[in-house]
């Protein structure tokens, strides 16, 4: 027997518990809400693109990546994409 000395007791105990109805009928709603938010994140960014003036794809960039607080690499890939734009000229 293994003993793991990182775990409390109710998290060892959770892991020998099987898979129940209940624990699928959470996952299942779980997915249909993240389907759900997915879809209006979508809509939102369109129509929010649409109103700026701006490309679909751009906003959703930022927004993703002001969120995950990644912006310093979307400003490094901009930089990298202004370069090979120029290359191309």
């Amino acid at each position: 027997m293994t003993i793991r000395i990182d775990m409390t007791e109710d998290q060892l105990r959770n892991l020998t518990q099987p898979l129940t109805p209940a624990h699928i009928t959470e996952l299942c709603e779980l997915r249909a809400s993240a389907k759900a938010a997915a879809e209006m994140f979508t809509t939102a960014i369109a129509e929010q693109a649409e109103k700026s003036s701006l490309g679909k794809g751009a906003l959703r960039r930022y927004i993703c990546a002001r969120e995950a607080d990644k912006l310093e690499g979307l400003a490094a890939e901009r930089d990298d994409i202004e370069n090979l734009l120029e290359m191309n000229q």
